[in-house]
């Protein structure tokens, strides 16, 4: 499973209530390759029920390079992704593991409780895929990084359902649509707060006096500064400040 540190709240939700923080993630090429293997998986021993849940929806793309082409279809793909999403519903299984770290804004001052862990299943970060291209399907004039990352699931598990293979490498090559492949999308806070809001989210389990449980042996004076968690750390613990976020 692929693991996302990421801290709370985003630059979007900072000025917001703390129940309406989240999260900014980037997600790269490899978490989607992931994705589409973890939702092949489940179709190993049955690929006749993938090839019934595509049917001859997506048989209508003769140039999957076209931009043009793919768009006039992203209806269909968004139709099959759900379809797959309903068929796997009660039989999701993990895929990313996201810790979160919490700080008083955007500052680098850690929160009392500042430390949860969240668990992505395959179909919930489909879901997410979904969520985040619902207002582009019937009207997108290009293929963006979100509508790009859909079509490329969309794909491996098209190709999956004919051949039983997924070429992942040439196929982020081959479709890029004109954007750079450095990475394949990213969302905001405003966006995972929909996901992971709750109270694990707006109160952390873990306080940070915990912190000095789990980095041990003086390990945080070894702590990279440059890196944002590390000097989170290294703020709150080697110049001893002691902060509480409160609710706005």
């Amino acid at each position: 499973m692929e693991i996302k540190l990421t801290a709370v709240p985003d630059n979007v939700t900072s000025s917001l209530k703390e129940e309406d923080y989240g999260p900014e993630i980037v997600f790269r090429q490899p978490t989607i390759a992931y994705l589409a293997s973890n939702l092949a998986l489940h179709f190993k021993n049955k690929r006749a029920e993938l090839r019934s849940i595509f049917g001859r929806k997506l048989d209508v793309v003769k140039d999957w390079k076209n931009p043009n082409d793919v768009l006039l279809s992203l209806p269909q793909i968004r139709e099959t992704l759900n379809e797959i999403c309903d068929h796997l519903q009660s039989n999701q299984i993990p895929l990313l593991v996201q810790p979160i770290w919490k700080t008083l804004g955007t500052t680098s001052i850690l929160c009392e409780n500042c430390l949860d862990i969240f668990v992505w299943s395959d179909i919930a970060f489909t879901r997410l895929i979904l969520d985040h291209i619902a207002d582009k399907v019937e009207k997108a004039a290009s293929v963006d990084r979100p509508v790009r990352s859909a079509i490329w699931l969309t794909k491996m598990l098209y190709d999956y359902h004919q051949t039983g293979y997924i070429n992942y490498t040439s196929l982020f090559d081959q479709l890029s649509y004109g954007t750079k492949n450095d990475k394949a999308f990213a969302v905001s806070g405003k966006v995972t707060n929909r996901f992971l809001g709750g109270s694990n989210l707006a109160r952390p389990r873990i306080h940070k006096n915990e912190i000095s449980n789990i980095i041990l042996g003086d390990g945080i004076r070894f702590l990279s500064p440059e890196r944002r968690f590390d000097a989170a750390i290294a703020l709150n613990f080697e110049v001893g400040r002691h902060t509480t976020c409160q609710t706005s």
